[in-house]
C-alpha cells in the first residue's frame, strides 16, 4: 500500500500491463463531469465511489479527476491498495489515518489529547475495532479540506472495509470528502452469506445509500471508435471499430492491450487518415500476459484448468463441467470450485438463466481473455478439449437427429450437450475439427469440414474456410479427394486475396497427385491459373519471368500442354501480350477436346483482343463447353472473363455474365470488386476494396493484367483533388513494375491527366504520344483509345488540327474493329470537338448519339463526363450541366463538381443548394493545400486564378482560426469523409 499527500494528484501504483497507462479519458464525459460536480458542491455526499469492473479505467479516471481538482487549488491525499493489503488487518485505516494527520491544518495547534497515529498503531496491535474508528473518526475530524482518494479498495483488508462501511462522514471537517474506487466484477450469481475481502468491498455503497456512485460502463462502440481514433491519430474503419469492441467488450485496458499487440507485430496499417489491420489479422498471435490473464493466474488450481477447459468449450451450456472433468481429471467438486472463484473473480460471467430458471451456463466477461487463455493452450491439450467437443456433439446428434438450445439433447444423465445462443454455430463444430485432427473420425471429420465450408458461400470475408479446407485435405489422405479439396482452397483463397495460401494449395495439389499420374486436364489448368496468379498477385516479377521458361515447370512433371499454359499466363502478367498468344496458339492442339480446351480458348482469346482481335474472346464468352466444367472451373473461367469486361469498361455485359453463371459480385476477388463499384458510381465502396487490399499485402505493382484496378484508382483520387496521391501511386506503379515488367501505356494516361489538371497541357501531349507509341511498338491495341482520345482533346485545344483529325481516325478504327461500347463513345466526343467549329451539324449529332449512349452504359461517372463536354460543345447547357453537377455528387467527385459550377455559372444556370457548394468548395481546397499544391498549382487545378485563391484561402483562414496551411487543413477535412483516402 502506498499513500502521498499534496496538491497534486496522486501517482498510483505505476502502469499496468499492457499500454493503458495513458490519461485519456475518451468515452468518460460524462462520468467526469458528474465527479467534478459532486466535489465542487459544498452540500454534496461526503463519499464517492468509482466502481467498475477490471479494465475500466478507474485509476486513470480518478488520476485525471484529481489532477483537475489540484488545478483548481484544491488538496488532493491518495492511499492506494495493492495485492497483499488484505492480510494486514486495519492497514488502510492506519493509512489513512497517518496521511490525513500529515495534512493536519495548523490552526488546531497542539494537541490536547493523544497522538491518533499512534493511538491507531496500538489499535491495529490489539486487533481493537473501537480504537480504530476512534482514530479515524479524529483525523477526519481534525484534517484540513481536501479530497482523499483511495484506490483498489477490493485489495483492502476485510477489517478496514468493514469499519469504512460503518464510518460516519458527518463527522469529518467541512470539505473533507473520500473518494474510493473499487472493483465490481459484475455477473457474480450466488454471493456467499459472509461476504469478506473484496465481496466486502463490493458491497461498501451499499452500507452507504447517501455516496454518490459514479460507474464506469463499458464503451458503447461509438466510444471504442474515438478513443481508437485517439490512440492510432487515425480514423479507425468499420471493421476494426467492430472487431475491437467486441474483442474488449468496451474496457479501455482491453482496447489498449489489442493495439500494444498489434502494434508490436506491426499489424495496424494506416491509410490517409484511416487505420485498418494489415494481412487479414484479426486477433493478436501469442499475446503477452496482461491484468486479465494475470488475474486467472493469481487464482491458481483448479480455477486455471477450469479456464483452459471454458476457453475451448464454453458454447456447449451446461455440459461443460463435466467435459472439463472428464478431460483433466477432475472431480465435479474441483471444476464447480474452480468455477466459483473464477465468477466471484469477475473473469467468468452466467448466461442469462432460462425462464425455469436453469442455468444456461458460463462465458468470460472479456472476449479477449478468452482468446489469450485458449491461444496459450499446448497443441495436445487444445486437441484433447476439441475432440470432447467434437465427440459430444456428434453424440447427441446420433442419438437425436440433432437440435439446439431451444430443443436441446438429453445424452444420458449428464446436462445436455448443445450450442448455446450465443455461440458461433457456424464456425463452432467446424473449428473444433480442425483442432481435435486424427483424435476423432477423419471420414466424418472431411465431411463436416466439406460441408460447413459450402454453407459459408463463395463470397470473400471469410479465410477462415481455408483452414477448414486445409485440415479436411489433410485428413483425406493420399487421394483423389484430397486432390479437389485443394484445389477447392486454391479458389477460395484466390478470391480472398491470399496469393501465399494459393500457392501453398497448388504446389500440394501438384506434389501430391504426381505419384498417381497427376490430376485431371481441368485441375491442372485450374491450379496453373491460381498459382501464376498468385504470383503475379504477390507482384513477385522474378519469379514470373522463370515461369516464362519451360524448365521452371520441368520438376513439377507436368504434361507439356500445362507448361505450355503456365508459361503463357507468366507472359501476359509480364505484359508480354504477343509472345503469351504464340504459346497458346503453339499448344493448342495438344488440349484434349470439350471442357478441357475452355480455359486455353478463354486465355487465348483475351490475349488477341489486347491486340485488337475480340472475335475469340466474344465467342467464349458463350462457349457450350464451359457448362462441362466443375464448380471451380466455370468459377476460374467466369472470374477471367468478367475481369476482363470490367478492363474494357463493359459492365452491363459483365453484369449479365455473372447472373448467366449464377454468381454475384460479392463472390469475386476484392480487384473485380473495386473495378465493378467504380463503374457503378459507388467510389467509397471501391476505395474501400482498395484499402483492403494494400491492408492484406496485395501490392499497387503487380501483374500487368491486372494492374488496372490501382491505375484506374488515380481516377478517383485525381477526382476528389488528391493530386499528390495520384503522383505518388503513378511512381509507386512504375517503381513496383521493375525491369521485368515491360512498359504499360495505361500509367501515360494517368500520369497525362495530372499535367492537364495542373495547367501543363504540353507535358500532357508528350505523355499521352509516348503511350501511343508504347502500344504500337509492343503490338497492343487495348487501352489506347483513352490515349487517343485526351490527346485528341488536347490537340483541339492547341489548334493542331491535323493531329487531331488522325487521333480520331484512329480512333474510330478502333471502335469498330473491337466493337466496344467504351471506344465507340469515347470517338463520338473526339468527333464533336474536332468538328466543333467546321461543321457544328457533325459535332450536334455526335454529342447527341454521345449522350444516349452513355446513359445506356449506366456508369454515373462516364455519363457526367460526356454530358459536361456536350454542354461545353453544345447550344443548351442548362440541363446537362445540372445532371452532371448531381452526377458527379453522387459519386464524391468534388474536382469535376467545381469545375462543373465554374461551368454552371458562365452558362448562368443555378447551383443547387450555395451553403453546400461553399463547404465543398472549402474542403476541396483544404485537401489541395494538404496535397502540397502552392496557390498557382492550386489554380490551375480550379481554372482560377492565383488571386482568387489566394483571396479564397484569406477567407477560409479567417474563417476557421487557423494560423498556418497545416492547420487550415486538418480544421477543415476533419469534418470530410475519410473514405476518399487511399
Amino acid at each position: 500500500m502506498t499513500s502521498t499527500a499534496s496538491s497534486e494528484p496522486p501517482v498510483g501504483g505505476g502502469p499496468r500491463a499492457g499500454a493503458d497507462s495513458g490519461e485519456s479519458l475518451t468515452g468518460r464525459d460524462r462520468e467526469a463531469a458528474d465527479i467534478d460536480r459532486t466535489l465542487n458542491d459544498p452540500d454534496g455526499p461526503r463519499i464517492i465511489f468509482v466502481v467498475g469492473e477490471r479494465g475500466a479505467g478507474r485509476t486513470v479516471f480518478l488520476r485525471a479527476a484529481a489532477r483537475r481538482h489540484g488545478a483548481a487549488g484544491g488538496a488532493v491525499l491518495s492511499v492506494d491498495c495493492v495485492p497483499g493489503d488484505a492480510l494486514r488487518p486495519y492497514l488502510l485505516v492506519l493509512r489513512l489515518v497517518k496521511t490525513l494527520e500529515q495534512h493536519r491544518p495548523s490552526p488546531y495547534g497542539p494537541r490536547r489529547t493523544g497522538d491518533p497515529v499512534a493511538e491507531m498503531t496500538a489499535a491495529v496491535e490489539q486487533g481493537d475495532r473501537a480504537a480504530a474508528a476512534e482514530a479515524l473518526t479524529r483525523a477526519l475530524a481534525h484534517a484540513a479540506p481536501a479530497i482523499v482518494v483511495v484506490d483498489d479498495v477490493q485489495y483492502a483488508d476485510p477489517a478496514s472495509v468493514d469499519l469504512l462501511g460503518g464510518l460516519d462522514m458527518t463527522q469529518a471537517a467541512p470539505g473533507v470528502r473520500l473518494v474510493l474506487s473499487l472493483l465490481r466484477p459484475g455477473g457474480v450469481a450466488g454471493r456467499r452469506e459472509a461476504p469478506s475481502g473484496a465481496d466486502a468491498a463490493g458491497l461498501l455503497p451499499v452500507r452507504h445509500p447517501a455516496a454518490r456512485v459514479i460507474e464506469m460502463a463499458p464503451l458503447a462502440r461509438g466510444e471504442v471508435a474515438a478513443l481508437l481514433a485517439q490512440r492510432l491519430q487515425a480514423v479507425p474503419d468499420g471493421a476494426l471499430t467492430g472487431l475491437v469492441h467486441e474483442t474488449s467488450r468496451g474496457l479501455p485496458a482491453a482496447i489498449d492491450i489489442l493495439l500494444a499487440e498489434w502494434a508490436r507485430h506491426g499489424e495496424v496499417l494506416t491509410a490517409g487518415r484511416l487505420a485498418l489491420l494489415y494481412g487479414g489479422r484479426l486477433l493478436p498471435t501469442a499475446p503477452r500476459d496482461n491484468r486479465f490473464t494475470e488475474a486467472l493466474r493469481a487464482l491458481g488450481e483448479p480455477a486455471e484448468k477450469v479456464a483452459s477447459g471454458l476457453s475451448v468449450l464454453w458454447p456447449l451450456g451446461p455440459a461443460v463441467c463435466a467435459l472439463i472433468a472428464e478431460v483433466y481429471g477432475l472431480s465435479a467438486a474441483d471444476v464447480q470450485a474452480g468455477l466459483r472463484e473464477l465468477l466471484d473473480a469477475g473473469i467468468v460471467e452466467e448466461l442469462p438463466v432460462r425462464e425455469d430458471g436453469a442455468t444456461r451456463g458460463w462465458r468470460f466477461r472479456v472476449p479477449l481473455t478468452e482468446y489469450a487463455v485458449r491461444e496459450r493452450l499446448g497443441p495436445l491439450e487444445r486437441g484433447r478439449l476439441a475432440a470432447a467437443a467434437v465427440q459430444a456433439l456428434w453424440a447427441a446428434e446420433d442419438r437425436t437427429g440433432g437440435g439446439d438450445e431451444r430443443g436441446g439433447w438429453i445424452v444420458g444423465a449428464e446436462p445436455a450437450a448443445y450450442l448455446v445462443a450465443e455461440a458461433d454455430a457456424g464456425t463452432y463444430l467446424p473449428d473444433r475439427i480442425v483442432e481435435a485432427g486424427p483424435l476423432i473420425d477423419p471420414e466424418r471429420a472431411v465431411t463436416e469440414l466439406v460441408a460447413a465450408t459450402e454453407r459459408m458461400g463463395r463470397a470473400p470475408g471469410r479465410r477462415f474456410t481455408l483452414r477448414w479446407l486445409m485440415a479436411a485435405a489433410q485428413l483425406a489422405g493420399k487421394t483423389a479427394t484430397r486432390d479437389e479439396l485443394l484445389l477447392a482452397r486454391a479458389m477460395r483463397a484466390l478470391v480472398e486475396a491470399d496469393h501465399r495460401s494459393v500457392r501453398g494449395a497448388v504446389e500440394e495439389l501438384l506434389q501430391s497427385a504426381a505419384g498417381r499420374g497427376g490430376p485431371s486436364e481441368e485441375s491442372l489448368q485450374i491450379g496453373i491459373s491460381a498459382l501464376v496468379g498468385a504470383t503475379s498477385g504477390a507482384g513477385l516479377f522474378l519469379e514470373l519471368s522463370h515461369m516464362t521458361e519451360a524448365r521452371w515447370w520441368w520438376p513439377l512433371g507436368l504434361p507439356p500442354a500445362a507448361v505450355a499454359l503456365g508459361r503463357a499466363l507468366a507472359l501476359r502478367c509480364l505484359g508480354r501480350w504477343g509472345a503469351a498468344e504464340d504459346v497458346l496458339g503453339q499448344s493448342e492442339a495438344q488440349w484434349s477436346a470439350g471442357a478441357a480446351g475452355v480455359l486455353p480458348e478463354v486465355y487465348r482469346g483475351i490475349a488477341e483482343l489486347v491486340r485488337g482481335r475480340p472475335e475469340r474472346f466474344r465467342r467464349s464468352l458463350t462457349l457450350p463447353e464451359i457448362g462441362g466444367l466443375s464448380e471451380q472451373g466455370r468459377q476460374m473461367v467466369t472470374l477471367v472473363q468478367v475481369q476482363q469486361l470490367l478492363n474494357s469498361g463493359d459492365l452491363r455485359e459483365a453484369a449479365d455474365l455473372l447472373a448467366a453463371r449464377r454468381m454475384t459480385v460479392e463472390e469475386t476477388p476484392a480487384f473485380v470488386r473495386f473495378q465493378w463499384r467504380r463503374l457503378e458510381g459507388r467510389w467509397d465502396e471501391a476505395m474501400g476494396h482498395l484499402r483492403w487490399l494494400r491492408a492484406n499485402g496485395h501490392p499497387v505493382a503487380s501483374s500487368l493484367d491486372i494492374h488496372l484496378y490501382p491505375e484506374r484508382a488515380t481516377v478517383l483520387l485525381l477526382a476528389r483533388g488528391r493530386i499528390g496521391a495520384t503522383r505518388r501511386l503513378i511512381a509507386d506503379i512504375r517503381e513496383g513494375l521493375g525491369p521485368l515488367a515491360e512498359p504499360r501505356h495505361l500509367l501515360d494516361r494517368a500520369e497525362a491527366e495530372v499535367a492537364r489538371v495542373l495547367g501543363d497541357p504540353a507535358e500532357a501531349v508528350r505523355v499521352l504520344r509516348r503511350g501511343v507509341e508504347t502500344a504500337r511498338t509492343h503490338g497492343e491495341v487495348f487501352a489506347t483509345d483513352e490515349l487517343l482520345a485526351e490527346l485528341a482533346g488536347l490537340l483541339v485545344q492547341a489548334g493542331d488540327f491535323p493531329g487531331a483529325a488522325e487521333c480520331v481516325r484512329r480512333l474510330e478504327e478502333i471502335a469498330a474493329r473491337t466493337e466496344s461500347g467504351r471506344s465507340r463513345l469515347l470517338w463520338l466526343v473526339a468527333s464533336a470537338r474536332l468538328h466543333a467549329a467546321g461543321d457544328p451539324d457533325a459535332a450536334r449529332k455526335h454529342l447527341t448519339d454521345a449522350v444516349a449512349l452513355a446513359r445506356s452504359r449506366e456508369q454515373p461517372f462516364e455519363t457526367a463526363t460526356t454530358l459536361r463536354a456536350a454542354a461545353r460543345l453544345g447550344e443548351n447547357p442548362s440541363a446537362l450541366l445540372t445532371e452532371a453537377y448531381e452526377l458527379l455528387g453522387q459519386v464524391g467527385a468534388p474536382l469535376w463538381r467545381f469545375r462543373t459550377r465554374t461551368d454552371m455559372r458562365r452558362a448562368r444556370v443555378p447551383v443547387p443548394d450555395h451553403d453546400q457548394a461553399m463547404a465543398e468548395g472549402d474542403q476541396l481546397l483544404a485537401t489541395l493545400v494538404s496535397e502540397g499544391l502552392r496557390n498557382r498549382q492550386i489554380a490551375a487545378v480550379l481554372g482560377l486564378s492565383p488571386d482568387a485563391v489566394a483571396n479564397r484561402l484569406t477567407r477560409l483562414f479567417a474563417r476557421t482560426g487557423a494560423r498556418s496551411r497545416t492547420e487550415l487543413a486538418t480544421a477543415v477535412l476533419r469534418r470530410s469523409m475519410p473514405a476518399a483516402d487511399w
